[in-house]
């Protein structure tokens, strides 16, 4: 299991995690403020009522050499990935989409990856989109 893996399992049906247990199973895969992003994130889910419908399928991925910050930082990694969203939509209770497009097909996001220094795992430390559009970006051609 991964950090893609566990935000599949919530967004599939925030309704079933307390705040305490997002929190244990995004903590092992992610660091810093990224733990809180995506249980805020989840939670507001909650709080509505809806879920991520459908899939999402990982595209093109590209990862940069490692850096070693030589400090407490440790190791760090630029991961760009390529999330083809065309068979996601965000549902309802009831499994009605919220609008009709309620995410763009294709996301291509910077993920910074880090093994901080005497610590033995590597985790998501940051997240940021690079490109979402309804046209498949030349970032995701296969």
């Amino acid at each position: 299991m991964h950090f893609t893996d566990v935000s599949r399992e919530i967004g599939a049906d925030p309704s079933r995690f307390s705040r305490a247990q997002m929190t244990k199973n995004f903590r092992y895969y992610v660091g810093g403020d990224m733990v809180t992003a995506n249980v805020d994130s989840f939670m507001e889910l909650k709080r509505k009522g809806y879920r991520w419908a459908g899939g999402m399928k990982i595209g093109a991925i590209v990862a940069s050499e490692v850096t070693n910050h030589r400090n407490a930082l440790g190791l760090e990694v630029r991961v760009t990935v390529c999330q083809d969203q065309t068979q996601m939509s965000l549902v309802d209770e009831s499994g009605a989409a919220v609008t009709a497009r309620t995410v763009p097909a294709y996301n291509v996001r910077l993920y910074i990856v880090r093994k901080p220094a005497k610590e033995s795992t590597w985790r998501v430390y940051g997240m940021r989109t690079l490109s979402a559009s309804a046209a498949k970006p030349s970032e995701c051609a296969s």
